[in-house]
């Protein structure tokens, strides 16, 4: 029994380009990851779950010091913007409040080696700072005061205990930005929400 021609080269043929298709094929650590400094950071975590994972970009390992860390959405999104636009984006770093997440992020990119490159350097609110602040959560509690929800009873207490800080600070006698009367006035409306 003697194969004709035509089915060997199709038979080559159907090889080649089932080879060809497992080689366009991205493999899932390049799809999840992307390079951040000397390291890669893995996207798809950071995105769905806030976590942040660092692996070494050849032998795929974790990185010794930096285990697994859920950071929060203000974190998160600097990151994110990070590795798509390569740049440190000043607004969203004026967010981070945590004092924890400030201090893993400065370790984060000084062994990625991007302190440099970024042009680093640790934000200080200044007061408007703190009005910009104090306008957006004022706001986020009026629009979350309308749902009865427990979820969004939660996420208006945080804000509420966001904002008291705030109010303290901009009543001071230093900065007087709100009087003393006011700040009395809206703690007691923070108080009744």
């Amino acid at each position: 029994m003697e194969l004709q021609p035509e089915f060997i080269d199709n038979k080559k043929k159907s090889l080649c380009d089932g080879i060809k298709r497992i080689r366009k094929k991205e493999k899932p650590f390049e799809r999840n990851y992307r390079t951040f400094g000397r390291f890669s950071l893995n996207v798809s975590l950071l995105t769905n779950e806030n976590i942040v994972l660092i692996k070494y970009p050849k032998s795929q390992g974790n990185v010794a010091g930096f285990p697994r860390k859920i950071v929060s959405d203000e974190l998160c999104s600097l990151l994110l913007d990070m590795v798509n636009n390569g740049i440190l984006n000043t607004q969203l770093l004026k967010y981070v409040e945590n004092k924890d997440e400030i201090e893993y992020l400065e370790i984060l990119l000084k062994k990625c080696m991007l302190t440099t490159q970024l042009d680093y350097k640790r934000h200080i609110n200044s007061i408007d700072d703190f009005v910009e602040k104090f306008t957006t959560l004022k706001q986020k509690i009026i629009i979350t005061d309308d749902d009865d929800d427990d979820d969004e009873t939660s996420a208006k207490n945080t804000l509420i205990n966001k904002l008291k800080p705030i109010i303290s600070l901009l009543s001071n006698q230093a900065v007087q930005k709100i009087s003393g009367e006011d700040a009395d006035f809206l703690n007691e409306c923070l108080e009744e929400l």
